[in-house]
This record gives C-alpha cells, sequence and structure tokens, in this order.
C-alpha cells in the first residue's frame, strides 16, 4: 500500500470555506492583538465572504442587498476605499441619505483609512443632499432651496385659491411630496399619468385635475420667489450633467440606498452614465423607512428618465449573507434571546405592560407555547416566511401549545416566523 507523501495533504484551513468560518492564529502574539484590538477595529473587520464584492468588477451599476446585520454598510465602506486604491487619479463618492449616517460613515472611513490618509483626499463622505446643494451652486445656480415652512405656504395659498374643493392641508402637502415633487410632474399630462405609489386613496380623474390646478399654482409661486425643492434640484443638476461635462466623481457608493429619493437616483444614474464599476448600492428595499416605495427594476425606471440597468452579473443585485450572518440567523437570535419580557410600570392594577419581540419561530419538532398575556390581546398570530413574506394565519383563542408539525408541514418546511395580531385587526 503506498503511503501518502507530504505533498498530497492539503490545509484544511486554507480551504474558501473554511476561512469563512475560522481565523487561523501562528502565535500567541496574534492571539493577544486580536484581543487588544478595540470594538471599532472590529466593526470593520471584512469577512473573507465580504472581500469578493469589494474586489468585484462590475460592468455597470450594481446593487448588493440583505437584511439587517449582514455587513452591506462594511462592504460599501471597503468598496469605497478599494475603488480609491485600485485607480489612483479617480475621485470616489460615499454616500448615504442623511447627515447623520454620513458622518457615521465619515467617522469608519478615517478608522478604515488608517496610515492611507491620501486615500482621504479623493474619497468625499457626504449625506446626498449636502453634496447636492454643493454641486447645484458650483454648476447651475445659487437659487436656495425652500424650506417646509415656505412650501406649506405656497399650499395653503394655492388651497384656497381654487374653491369647492375637500382635499385637508395633510393631503395636499404629503401629495406633493410624495407624488408630484418627487416625481417632478410639471404638466396635467404628466400628473394624469403617473403612478401615485403607496398612495392609499384612490382619485378619479375630475379630482386629478383639481388637484394639478392646486400644485400647478404652487409651483408657480416658488419659481416667484425664487425656490427649488430637492427633487427639482436634482433633476436639474441631471439634466446639467448629462449634457455633457467631467463628472465631478468618477465612482459613487451609495449606502442605506433603500431610502434614496427618485430624483436623488436619477442624479445617480446620470452620475454614472453607465461606466464600469460606477455606481455600487448597498441596501435593502425591505428596510425601507422614510421614503414611499418605487421600483428599481430597468423598464419603469426608464420611463421615468433614470436609465440604471444593474450589472447581470450580480444577479440584478447581489444578496448578501454577510460575515457569517444570514437574515434567518439574525431572526433566530433575535427570537431566541428575546422571546418575551414584561416590564413594570408601577405598582398597582394596570400599571405593566408586555414587550414581545417582532417575531418569534415556531419548529417542525417543536411547538410553540403560546403566553398567557397574548390572550387577552391577540386573537391569532402570522405565518411568515424566512424572508419576511406573510403566508397565512393561525387562531390562538384557547391554544396552548401550537402544534409545530402540522403549521410548518402547511407553511414550509423549516422553522417560521410567527408574529401576534391583536384582537379586531
Amino acid at each position: 500500500m503506498a503511503v501518502p507523501t507530504a505533498d498530497l495533504f492539503v490545509d484544511p484551513f486554507a480551504h474558501p470555506d473554511a476561512q469563512r468560518r475560522f481565523r487561523v492564529l501562528r502565535n500567541v502574539e496574534e492571539l493577544e492583538a486580536a484581543f487588544a484590538n478595540p470594538w471599532e477595529k472590529w466593526i470593520l473587520f471584512l469577512h473573507p465572504s465580504q472581500k469578493e464584492l469589494v474586489g468585484k468588477e462590475f460592468t455597470g451599476p450594481a446593487r448588493v442587498s440583505g437584511s439587517a446585520g449582514t455587513g452591506k454598510t462594511i462592504v460599501a465602506l471597503h468598496r469605497a476605499v478599494a475603488l480609491a486604491r485600485r485607480h489612483q487619479d479617480a475621485r470616489v463618492l460615499l454616500t448615504t441619505f442623511s447627515e447623520t449616517l454620513a458622518n457615521a460613515l465619515r467617522s469608519r472611513l478615517l478608522r478604515l483609512l488608517g496610515s492611507e490618509p491620501k486615500l482621504g483626499e479623493r474619497l468625499e463622505v457626504h449625506d446626498l443632499n449636502a453634496i447636492g446643494r454643493r454641486l447645484f451652486e458650483l454648476n447651475v445656480d445659487r437659487t436656495p432651496v425652500a424650506d417646509a415652512k415656505t412650501v406649506s405656504k405656497a399650499l395653503r395659498d394655492a388651497s384656497e385659491q381654487v374653491l369647492g374643493h375637500k382635499f385637508s392641508e395633510h393631503f395636499l402637502r404629503t401629495e406633493w411630496d410624495q407624488v408630484v415633487d418627487a416625481w417632478q410632474v410639471d404638466s396635467w399630462e404628466a400628473n394624469r399619468d403617473v403612478k401615485r405609489l403607496g398612495r392609499k386613496t384612490r382619485l378619479p380623474e375630475k379630482q386629478r385635475v383639481v388637484l394639478w390646478s392646486i400644485f400647478e399654482r404652487v409651483r408657480q409661486d416658488l419659481k416667484i420667489k425664487k425656490r427649488v425643492t430637492y427633487p427639482e434640484m436634482f433633476t436639474r443638476l441631471s439634466e446639467k450633467l448629462s449634457a455633457g461635462g467631467k463628472p465631478p466623481f468618477d465612482f459613487a457608493v451609495v449606502d442605506e440606498s433603500q431610502d434614496i429619493q427618485v430624483a436623488q437616483l436619477r442624479y445617480l444614474a446620470a452620475l454614472g452614465n453607465g461606466r464600469p464599476n460606477s455606481l455600487f448600492f448597498a441596501g435593502d428595499l425591505g428596510q425601507r423607512i422614510f421614503k414611499l416605495p418605487f421600483s428599481w427594476k430597468g423598464p419603469l425606471l426608464k420611463a421615468n428618465g433614470i436609465p440604471v440597468e444593474f450589472d447581470s452579473t450580480a444577479g440584478n443585485g447581489h444578496t448578501a449573507d454577510l460575515c457569517g450572518r444570514s437574515g434567518v440567523a439574525i431572526l433566530k437570535f433575535h427570537s431566541d434571546a428575546f422571546a418575551a419580557a414584561q416590564v413594570s410600570l408601577g405598582r398597582g392594577p394596570g400599571n405593566r405592560f408586555e414587550v414581545w419581540s417582532d417575531y418569534a419561530r415556531i419548529a417542525p419538532l417543536r411547538g410553540f407555547a403560546v403566553p398567557e398575556w397574548w390572550h387577552p390581546l391577540y386573537g391569532k398570530v402570522a405565518i411568515h416566511s424566512a424572508t419576511g413574506r406573510r403566508l397565512g394565519s393561525a387562531g390562538i383563542e384557547g391554544v396552548t401549545v401550537l402544534d409545530g408539525l402540522s403549521l410548518c408541514t402547511r407553511f414550509g418546511n423549516g422553522a417560521l416566523p410567527i408574529k401576534p395580531i391583536r384582537k379586531g385587526d
């Protein structure tokens, strides 16, 4: 029998799959250094499964998505630095939708750059509105952005001029912010045809005619006062950039991209202009908080003057299972750690309420014990898929234990997230 030679043995820890799970420390010094590193450095740690996305070459815009905690922001930070390193004359924009998040990115970036401060000279961090204002003043004109009070007054004045309608001030403001101004509707035809995504009130054409007569007055009022809105500012910036000239940045990396506005995306599309690696979006549409939804699919964007086509090599957006933490793993940890809690508000009856985590789980081989305090409040539970899609519901009136086997057989094979539903909902 032949005896294997030494060169036939392969280091099992050298395998890429093993490197996703293990970090081999060669000596005591490396171990001590690992323990000595502060939390600020650990949160910048790049997991091997993230490295592929950081260094990957895309033929056009690319998007990475994943649930909370999967490491999208870390990928965005490293991606911005990698682009600055790889392209020595390029200017890179790292951006997001709010000033608070931009400040947090800037702080992390300084730690990440470490001994390479010169990279920071070509890598700028701004929230989108701030960099938009700066570029607008430099390249278009110095027209101020209308503040909330100015817009509200214009809406009130226009509403009073149009008699016979019953639209509330709140409705007019949200319709302006979320439809007319957001999509830069500039004519009755455009107002008639725009998709009112996320708006719960259906409007017949007669009411839309009345609405447009109000919004047309608002647009004229702001023009007379020489004010622009942020969506108008980004639209004019896009037109200026599309007309030619060198873009102010060669690459843009956008964190928390699910909360950017339509007009901001239009500007980013003009900035990238379809160049390889020009746009990199990190976010998750399921986590959208601050903006009403709009489709990121190519045809709808193109129809509204936003020619973004995501790189097909990214699978129209790479779903991130980063840092070894998938959405399901995070959900499991969350539900295991915070199954239920009671918080005392004081002494006496009624001075107590219950706090329950967003989701619990039910598994095929393990039933779910329904907490006693659920029964006065909840009549059933919603059954969800691992991605958060609602699959159905199950009643809990008089039930002490939900049958995991029957529910998982009915709705899926694995563990299912469940969430209680208040009586009457």
